[in-house]
This record gives structure tokens, sequence and C-alpha cells, in this order.
């Protein structure tokens, strides 16, 4: 389904869209996450790619509210000169100063949050 039919869903029948086939797009709607496509009128496409008999393609790209406010920029990098995939990934930088004062670590253990990893794409190598 696509997103544009989603919304009346969400908005005018609740109960279809807590059904289980629109549980992603009811979590990321309920919990105010926003679609978002960080290309910066970038002229790189994110294509549509065909490998055997699969076929991958990127519709969506969904940030939270927290993570968007301390976007910087965001460029889709062409990797059809370097051979290292047939996917363009999106590449986004983030004000980490802000981001990381804005993080209370003492809040997020009494939560018992866990943390994540954030891989930096400009230091990972051809054999990773």
């Amino acid at each position: 389904m696509h997103l544009d039919q989603f919304y009346p869903l969400f908005f005018n029948q609740p109960q279809i869209a807590s059904k289980r086939i629109h549980r992603l797009f009811n979590f990321f709607l309920a919990n105010r996450y926003v679609d978002f496509t960080p290309i910066n009128f970038s002229s790189t496409s994110l294509g549509t790619y065909h490998r055997a008999d699969v076929v991958s393609h990127i519709d969506y790209v969904w940030s939270c509210p927290l993570l968007k406010r301390f976007l910087l920029t965001s460029v889709i990098f062409d990797v059809r000169e370097l051979s290292l995939s047939d996917h363009n990934p999106i590449i986004t930088y983030y004000d980490s100063s802000f981001l990381s004062s804005s993080l209370k670590p003492a809040r997020a253990r009494q939560l018992q949050r866990r943390s994540r990893r954030i891989f930096s794409f400009d230091s990972v190598t051809p054999s990773q």
C-alpha cells in the first residue's frame, strides 16, 4: 500500500489502520515519525534494482522528529564508479554537538534503553 492511500485510513478509520498488514505505517505515524527523503535536489535517483529474481526499491525514508532537528544536509551517493554496490546509499550529516548534548544518558539508563550503533560511511573499508 502506498502511503498516500494509508493517510485517510490512519485518520478516519483507526480500526482498519491498526491491522497487521498496516502495522509499520501505523507505528510510524502514531509515534510522529515523518515521511522524509533527504536528497537535497540531487539528480541521482534512489532507483529500482534487479538482481536474479529479487527486485528492491526504496519507497520511503523515515526520520523521527528528534533526528530531523539536527539534520545538516543529505545527499544520495552514486556508487556506480566505485562498484561497491548496486544501491545508492543516502548519506546524512547531523550536527553531533547538539545531538549529543540533547541526550541524557542517565535518563536513558533509568528507562533501560538499549544503545544503538552508528556507522560512519567515510570510514568503512571495502572488506567490511
